[in-house]
């Protein structure tokens, strides 16, 4: 009898061991709960990248959007500069290049076009290693227009950041038109230099986030000359249109006065730069119910007699992302 318990208790644990491991290989109906694994070759999901504040200046001068005159750029490079971020981030380590399309020659021809690289590790003109801001400073030419042998019309440049992985951040157009210098008769108004700035930070045909211009200002500035002197006394004027809301094709219009008196934000007066700080945000796009879209800009300078200077268009886009 004791013999026959004992044989009854060895035989319960065999099959209870069996059942156990029927279980961990697959034998029930209801499986384990195995961890969650990546599969080969998967890739982690990234933050999405964020491309802003593309810029090409010349001398030091932000040029976006504008027209300059050939022989004021010799001696200088064009120079690109862009950030870059991932999610909340300053995205490190990436890419950020610039397509551009140059005027053509005449004839119907296609100008020269191609594609350069910006640099965030201290070389081709960036200024600091590792801080998101990538730069290419274009010493020879390649894709810029400060040769003295770059050709006459609209350049454009394309902007954008490319992940490691492949994918592309947004894209930032950016156009900049050279034209010849002028030859300024005694007595004629030039205008030149047209910028608009927020914040202190120049955005001539930029787009800008809505929400990175609360508690600012839209600020309006540019230079007057009569023939090689500073115009003194004259009149600055910007009309502007705004884009159309709520199904609206147009939007508000209107135009604004530019001083060089010493008040309405001009800084120094009769020194030929006119101001306009638009605190009340009758032409700027700074106002909480600006509507999102692109806004324009045309600057010129009125003589005494109702004689124009040249006219200079200006363009801002707004968006809400």
């Amino acid at each position: 009898m004791r013999f026959l318990r004992s044989w009854m208790s060895l035989t319960a644990v065999a099959v209870l061991s069996l059942g156990v491991l029927a279980a961990g290989c697959g034998g029930s109906d209801t499986p384990m709960s195995p961890q969650r694994m990546e599969q080969p070759g998967q890739l982690t999901p990234t933050a999405e990248l964020t491309l802003s504040n593309a810029t090409i200046s010349v001398g030091g001068q932000t040029v976006n959007g504008q027209t300059v005159q050939h022989g004021q750029m010799q001696g200088e490079n064009t120079f690109f500069q862009a950030m870059l971020h991932e999610g909340d981030h300053l995205a490190l380590g990436q890419t950020v290049q610039v397509n551009y399309q140059w005027p053509g020659s005449g004839m119907g021809m296609m100008g020269q076009q191609g594609l350069v690289t910006m640099y965030d590790d201290g070389t081709h003109g960036d200024w600091q290693a590792g801080d998101g801001i990538y730069c290419f400073d274009d010493q020879n030419g390649e894709a810029g227009f400060h040769m003295h042998d770059a050709p006459l019309g609209m350049y454009s440049y394309e902007f954008y950041g490319v992940h490691d992985q492949g994918h592309h951040s947004n894209h930032v157009d950016v156009s900049v038109t050279v034209a010849e210098e002028p030859v300024s008769q005694p007595g004629e108004l030039m205008l030149s230099n047209a910028l608009i700035s927020v914040g202190g930070q120049q955005v001539n045909g930029l787009t800008i986030q809505h929400d990175q211009m609360q508690g600012v200002n839209t600020f309006f500035q540019v230079k007057l000359h009569e023939g090689d002197h500073p115009a003194l006394g004259q009149t600055v004027q910007v009309k502007y249109q705004w884009p159309g809301g709520m199904g609206m094709m147009m939007g508000q219009q209107g135009i604004v006065t530019l001083y060089d008196d010493g008040t309405h934000g001009d800084w120094q007066a009769g020194d030929g730069i006119y101001c306009l700080d638009d605190f009340q945000h009758q032409a700027g796009f700074c106002g909480q119910g600006a509507p999102h879209g692109t806004y324009h800009y045309e600057f010129w300078g009125e003589g005494a007699g109702g004689h124009h200077s040249n006219h200079i268009d200006v363009s801002v886009t707004v968006t809400n992302q």
